[in-house]
């Protein structure tokens, strides 16, 4: 069996939205064992900030209520 290949997500927006689906994705992806470059452009770099506007979004509260991971918790995911 081959080696799987590298996975590449693109994060083009700041938006909470489609910042978690990204993190999601590559995160699961590195979890099973995949390389995963995350690309961010344009609003989608403020993610990568250290104290990112994201992790402070309404959202948060209410994944985090209902047992699902923040952007906080993805990024540390992707980043292990």
């Amino acid at each position: 069996m081959s080696a799987p290949k590298p996975l590449g997500v693109l994060l083009i927006s700041g938006g909470h939205e489609r910042a978690h689906y990204a993190l999601v994705v590559a995160a699961g992806a590195a979890a099973v064992g995949r390389t995963v470059t995350l690309f961010a452009t344009n609003s989608g770099c403020r993610l990568l900030l250290a104290d990112a506007p994201l992790t402070r979004d309404a959202r948060e509260g209410a994944l985090a209520a209902a047992g699902v991971a923040g952007i906080a918790a993805l990024l540390d995911a992707a980043r292990d």
